[in-house]
């Protein structure tokens, strides 16, 4: 099962706003049957992709920190078709798995890429949250900050709610949004309300977990069939 309890087969949904939609389609992400093992592949066409191609300067170490992370594709897509000056926001960063993932990206790409992190660090009802001994012990946002150390100075870590961490952006300055907090109708649909008026025009917002009724329900009902969903 996931983190969440339900399904083994981990799907994130993504969509680009404007008349890119399209053009986000058509550059690889027709992958309705794309498995989290050849993600990869199936941004081969996005723009600028060239950088997946080329030698890490900095190695991963994602994979030695607890969590749930299945986005590589994803993230590694998202920083290679990004401009020379972008910014990223992460909702939902736990300890700190898929920050250290993105921020080796970030790092390895050279480019200026301000990424955000932001999280309120109590966990959640779900079960693997309230039982996990550093939401007891009121530590998780210690241990994320333990977890990302070697690459701190590429991650800006927002310890507040989702929606008043968007408050603080200017409207129409976000190029990649990843919601992965709240996965409840009520808490995906405060998300995308929060955070759709900060995108530019072409940016990509994107989500996970596709399997929980709540986040297909908020982002249906927001973006209808422009929903590109990746996963099994």
């Amino acid at each position: 099962t996931d983190k969440k309890g339900g399904s083994s087969s981990y799907r994130t949904w993504a969509l680009q706003f404007g008349t890119a939609a399209r053009q986000f389609a058509a550059a690889g992400i027709e992958v309705l049957n794309c498995s989290p093992a050849s993600a990869l592949s199936c941004f081969k066409k996005w723009p600028a992709t060239e950088a997946l191609e080329n030698p890490s300067t900095m190695l991963h170490f994602y994979e030695k920190i607890p969590g749930w992370f299945h986005c590589e594709g994803l993230y590694r897509a998202a920083v290679a078709s990004a401009g020379k000056r972008a910014t990223f926001i992460e909702v939902g960063a736990w300890k700190g798995k898929s920050a250290a993932f993105i921020a080796v990206e970030i790092a390895n790409s050279g480019k200026d890429i301000e990424f955000y992190a932001v999280d309120h660090w109590k966990g959640s009802d779900e079960a693997a949250h309230r039982d996990d001994p550093d939401v007891r012990a009121g530590t998780l946002f210690e241990t994320f900050q333990r977890n990302i150390a070697p690459v701190s100075r590429y991650v800006c870590p927002m310890k507040m709610p989702s929606v008043e961490a968007a408050a603080t952006f200017v409207d129409g300055s976000i190029d990649f949004v990843m919601l992965d907090g709240d996965h409840s109708y009520e808490g995906v649909r405060a998300d995308i309300d929060a955070w759709l008026p900060k995108m530019k025009p072409k940016a990509v917002m994107a989500g996970d977990d596709w399997n929980w009724q709540g986040v297909q329900q908020a982002a249906t009902e927001t973006f209808g069939d422009r929903v590109q969903v990746l996963g099994e």
